[in-house]
């Protein structure tokens, strides 16, 4: 998982960490190692849900979820149904990019894992 992790995070200007987490809220892994996105995933995990919820109701499935204030974008990407990529983005980041190499990743990081 590091590898993916590192390799995205390479690829997108601006992308400052990655994590992958559970759908419950914990942390399976994180790059760059050191920091403590174990609050972060928790928090965004049940935001992922009810929007992923919401959108189900509406007739679709949530591909993606974007979050952005002044500072950063925070970026949601499931994988399969029990995993969700994470990638925290300053600004100004290549959203564009994050958006393009984020999918690829999630398929890597679920064939990983056997999704």
């Amino acid at each position: 998982m590091d590898q993916i992790l590192s390799e995205l995070l390479a690829r997108v200007d601006g992308a400052r960490a990655a994590a992958v987490g559970s759908r419950d809220g914990l942390l399976v892994e994180q790059w760059p190692q050191g920091g403590d996105l174990a609050a972060l995933v928790a928090e965004q995990a049940g935001l992922l849900q009810a929007a992923g919820a919401a959108r189900h109701r509406l007739g679709g499935e949530l591909t993606e979820l974007i979050l952005q204030d002044a500072a950063q974008v925070t970026f949601l990407r499931p994988i399969g149904a029990q995993l969700f990529l994470l990638v925290l983005l300053g600004l100004p980041g290549n959203l564009g990019q994050l958006r393009w190499f984020a999918p690829r990743a999630a398929e890597r990081l679920a064939q990983l894992v056997q999704l």
